[in-house]
């Protein structure tokens, strides 16, 4: 792929994209949950060291130090998920819809629409495409490590932020109860169900696509409802039936891996086909459970388990929470899915604990999307999941690899006395891996074609992410004036083998 650029004083921008074929690339990564912390079944804080809690093995993807960063005009974007929020978290009220901030979720809904169509013109930031948030969207501000989520977004630069209950776009799909919809208690991040018609709740302000590094997915919703329960015309709405954000699910969603287990290619994570093969546990036995079966799976009567994995975990909330379609009822699984239970009318357990009350910890509902909290000492099942063996390519894509002579200026007619200012952005996508170690070279080819080595930067120990480089180099010693090219070269490397590489270049002109 050759890029001739032939316009005088302006930047050279080769644009290059390095892409590799992959058998699988994941849809979404699953954000920790935010909790560090371990608990016994009592509350009390212990270590964490081989628990196999959410707080041991924290799970997902990484959050940025700096997560959210203000935007200097009323906005905030979230480097964890890419979605921009509505900095004010009480902007209802501020803005004179509600005394208190609270409105019955119609009126939520309407407010949206009309801060969009000016209605509101100092309060909207300048952007027209705010949206009341789904539930996936608004679960992921959550931080579980904190007692009062809302108290903590109020340090992370969100302003009005109240411990309180916060309307979702997301109506609960279960028979006879389309009249609620779904909301997130911002005081202990507990999802709940609220009557459309009569309660009164909060609102926060979403806007933007979810971008990663932690891609948040669909929740499954493609039909609308009055608060009546009644289906309607999504056309409009607003509500999550008609927008559908996040990323798509890939059909199939689920693979079965012929030995007991389930991968869903949406998350890139490997379940037991059998749900119910471990039985009912309380909490703290689960862990137990899970390290026996770790080491003695043939005690285990797992429905056409022939495998010998030894690191299956207790999924944490979110990764529990990634397997809900909340277009579904009984069970509350895609339509497609491929597990094997006798009956849909139990519960499975999470490795999170709620902090607020630690003698609880968060349970995933079956029959009905739900994720709620249980007392530890009851009984639930144990449903184990590990991170699926990679079975792709990583996927590299170098982007933005430009030169500059050495006034600083973008020129493609440069000096033989100029140096070459180059500049690159690498992203790696696909298999994760800390392992890798990535090479970009750059060379120069002068006007009688002999090609120069100007410079070349490694990277080691690098997974999925992106890679600035950077470098300023002098022209070689006997280079040749004339049309010349500037060359890229991306080296992928794991374990000493090349996995992946390719070259491209654009033209400059030399005086």
């Amino acid at each position: 792929m050759n890029f001739l650029i032939k316009i005088p004083l302006i930047k050279i921008l080769v644009i290059i994209s390095v892409f590799f074929q992959a058998s699988m690339v994941y849809a979404i990564s699953i954000p920790q949950t935010g909790q560090t912390t371990c608990y016994d079944e009592t509350g009390a804080v212990i270590s964490c060291a081989n628990t196999g809690q959410d707080g041991d093995i924290q799970a997902g993807v990484v959050w940025p130090v700096n997560r959210f960063t203000d935007n200097g005009d009323g906005t905030l974007t979230d480097a964890l998920t890419g979605l921009v929020w509505m900095q004010n978290a009480n902007l209802a009220q501020t803005a004179g819809a509600s005394t208190d901030g609270r409105l019955i979720w119609q009126e939520a809904l309407d407010f949206v629409k009309d801060l969009n169509n000016g209605v509101y013109p100092p309060h909207h930031a300048g952007y027209t495409d705010w949206r009341l948030p789904n539930l996936i969207e608004l679960e992921s501000l959550i931080n579980h490590e904190e007692i009062d989520f809302s108290a903590w977004l109020n340090t992370q630069g969100f302003t009005g932020f109240i411990s309180f209950i916060y309307w979702s776009s997301t109506t609960r799909v279960q028979p006879g109860q389309e009249t609620d919809a779904l909301a997130i208690a911002t005081g202990s991040g507990i999802q709940t169900a609220q009557d459309k018609a009569t309660m009164e709740m909060n609102l926060i302000m979403v806007r933007g696509i979810s971008n990663g590094p932690s891609v948040l997915h669909r929740t499954g919703q493609q039909t609308c409802y009055d608060a009546t329960g009644t289906v309607i015309s999504c056309a409009g709405t607003g509500q999550d039936g008609e927008l559908q954000t996040g990323a798509a699910w890939p059909v199939p969603r689920f693979t079965d891996m012929g030995e007991g287990t389930i991968k869903d290619e949406l998350t890139g994570l490997l379940w037991l086909k059998d749900i119910e093969c471990l039985g009912p546990q309380n909490w703290m036995n689960t862990f137990t459970l899970t390290q026996d079966f770790n080491t003695n799976p043939g005690s285990y009567s797992c429905s056409e388990y022939t495998a010998d994995y030894d690191d299956w975990r207790v999924p944490n909330r979110r990764e529990l929470a990634s397997l809900h379609d909340f277009s579904q009822y009984n069970p509350s699984l895609p339509a497609d899915h491929l597990f094997v239970p006798i009956s849909w009318g139990y519960d499975v357990w999470s490795s999170t604990t709620l902090p607020g009350s630690p003698h609880l910890a968060y349970t995933a509902r079956l029959l009905s999307p739900t994720i709620y909290i249980a007392s530890k000492t009851g009984n639930n099942r144990a449903w184990l999941v590990r991170d699926a063996d990679p079975d792709c390519e990583p996927v590299v894509n170098v982007m933005q690899v430009w030169s500059e002579d050495s006034s600083g200026i973008f020129n493609v007619d440069f000096m033989i006395t100029d140096n070459l200012t180059t500049n690159s952005a690498v992203t790696i996508a696909g298999c994760n891996a800390d392992t890798y170690k990535l090479v970009i070279k750059y060379h120069v080819f002068d006007g009688n074609g002999v090609k120069f080595l100007i410079g070349k930067e490694i990277f080691l120990s690098v997974g999925t992410g992106t890679y600035s480089s950077n470098f300023t180099a002098a022209f070689p010693a006997g280079f040749a004036m004339g049309q010349s090219k500037i060359q890229v070269k991306g080296k992928l490397y794991f374990d000493g083998t090349i996995l992946t590489t390719d070259k491209h270049h654009g033209w400059i002109d030399v005086e």
